[in-house]
């Protein structure tokens, strides 16, 4: 949409030309209409009323046309931009989810519990803003990043399920509440995707951290998932938790809480998708508003608007008359040198071609990589991996393909990171457990922040000690195939999915109890990996 406010040119000293081009055009103009006035034969008066009037279209010549391109020619060149180019490529706002994983998110206040209701909403929010990017938080008493920024929905799954918080370490008291630490690794998320927004999911907010969240000065939504009764907590024995008196703990939230907070948006649970759809209007209108606002973002070179005209004024020449030469005075000479011209010009353009061409119609306008990009992007990756030449779109395109062996291989001969990780990736697509494992610890020793092989390297060591265990020593290259697409595998996901399907090779009993034993090695995997980061913060 054009925004008159913010028209301006991005190579505004190019109309520089305008004047020139039009001061041309006038002086060839005008010596067009001299040489058709024959004044040396009639008087000027005469002649002009003996000049039948012409209509409009009439007066209009081939200089005037000419004119008309040129001008565009160089407004085009000027660039013309009214919008700002976006930082995503796309379309859907980008939300970091910070989960409270606490003793008092076990109330039975909201059915089931607090924690489990949470889950199902992140859950639902999830789906509902499918591919979009989306990262996790949990925290207690301390706080740590679940999955970074990823489009792919369905790997939270495994991880909102070993959620728990026994798993979040030193979680021993109901009260244990660090939302300003997580509010603070959020903001440094924020670097990533400036305009991501930030849900924090909690029953309540300790009046310690509402003043450390106000020093902040971050906005945020608040999803409170509890009621203003509050309740009780089960015990994993049936029992109720009781309090220092041996009565029953009641639990409910602090109803200043919301009025203290500065600069949150606040958001009740709701029984049906209605506090879902709310909070995916806000962080869309959030995501919108902070996109509009930034003025560090290019403006979109908007230059090609203005070669549809220019070529629908360009076919003009091609209409029989519309151009001629003046050959008036040696009119055979002239022709005998126009001839000439043309000849030595098409002979001398013949002699540029090779004796034999091969080349496809698509050739004259695209390079091979162009036409490659266009095959991926229509998933037709199998002529994408024939046509790239470089080495890692074709192995993503041949991961893409399925031909995972190859895609290995190619990825190996990279020599980076990223193709050692995706090697990896691709090793663990064909069930080659043993070598993924060996893949993402190689990895893990040269970069050993490399959260998405942290957690892949997990997840192909449990599956693959579980299926062992489960099939009874059935082969697990057999018993097992592992859905994990490396954030360098897919240019449309950030990457991160993680789906396990057990093949046929198992009983449905068998598969059930694998399923529980991943959920169990889930968790402990958080629970360690939770663990060391906290020791780690204490050190520091």
């Amino acid at each position: 949409m054009l925004n008159m406010f913010e028209f301006h040119f991005l190579r505004p000293w190019t109309l520089l030309l305008l004047p020139v081009v039009i001061l041309l055009c006038y002086i060839i103009r005008k010596n067009q209409q001299s040489s058709k006035h024959h004044t040396h034969a009639i008087a000027t008066h005469l002649a002009l009323a003996l000049t039948p009037k012409q209509r409009l279209f009439d007066k209009l010549k081939p200089i005037d046309f000419t004119l008309a391109c040129a001008v565009l020619l160089i407004i085009a060149c000027a660039g013309p931009a009214w919008f700002k180019q976006t930082d995503d490529n796309s379309d859907k706002a980008p939300l970091i989810v910070l989960l409270k994983v606490t003793e008092a998110m076990q109330v039975n206040d909201v059915s089931p519990t607090r924690l489990t209701r949470a889950k199902q909403k992140v859950a639902d929010l999830l789906s509902y803003r499918s591919g979009a990017k989306t990262a996790l938080f949990a925290y207690a008493s301390s706080s740590h990043n679940v999955l970074p920024f990823t489009e792919d929905s369905s790997v939270f799954q495994p991880f909102l399920v070993a959620l728990a918080p026994d798993v979040m370490p030193g979680n021993h008291s109901v009260n244990a509440d660090n939302a300003a630490t997580a509010m603070q690794q959020a903001i440094t998320l924020l670097e990533k995707q400036p305009y991501a927004s930030i849900v924090l999911i909690a029953d309540d907010i300790s009046q310690a951290q509402v003043a450390a969240l106000n020093k902040l000065q971050q906005p945020f939504i608040w999803w409170q998932i509890a009621t203003d009764n509050g309740g009780v907590i089960n015990s994993t024995d049936g029992q109720l938790r009781s309090d220092e008196q041996g009565q029953a703990l009641i639990i409910k939230p602090n109803s200043n809480t919301q009025s203290s907070l500065q600069t949150v948006t606040h958001q009740a649970l709701t029984l049906d998708m209605q506090d879902v759809i709310a909070i995916d209007n806000f962080v869309e209108q959030n995501y919108q508003r902070q996109r509009d606002n930034n003025n560090t973002s290019p403006y979109q070179d908007m230059a090609w608007y203005f070669t549809w005209p220019v070529l629908l004024l360009s076919a003009l020449w091609f209409r029989k008359g519309w151009t001629s030469i003046n050959i008036e005075k040696k009119p055979h000479q002239t022709i005998q040198t126009i001839n000439h011209i043309a000849v030595l010009f098409l002979a001398g353009s013949l002699l540029g071609f090779p004796k034999t061409s091969y080349a496809s119609t698509a050739d004259w306008f695209f390079t091979r990589d162009q036409q490659a990009m266009m095959a991926y992007n229509n998933l037709d990756f199998a002529r994408a991996a024939t046509l790239f030449s470089d080495p890692q779109w074709q192995a993503k395109a041949l991961f893409e393909q399925g031909k995972y062996t190859q895609a290995a291989e190619v990825y190996g001969s990279l020599g980076t990171i990223d193709g050692f990780y995706n090697r990896a990736t691709a090793l663990l697509k064909i069930q080659e457990f043993e070598a993924a494992i060996a893949g993402f610890k190689q990895v893990l020793k040269q970069q050993p922040e490399h959260l998405n092989a942290q957690r892949n390297l997990a997840i192909a060591e449990h599956a693959y000690a579980a299926v062992i265990a489960q099939a009874g020593g059935v082969d697990a290259e057999q018993s097992i195939t592992t859905e994990v697409d490396g954030n360098e595998v897919s240019e449309k996901q950030d990457g991160n999915s993680q789906d396990y399907q057990v093949t046929d090779s198992l009983s449905p009993d068998a598969k059930e109890q694998w399923m529980r034993s991943v959920d169990s090695e889930m968790g402990d995997f958080l629970k360690n990996k939770f663990a060391t980061e906290a020791n780690a913060q204490r050190g520091q």
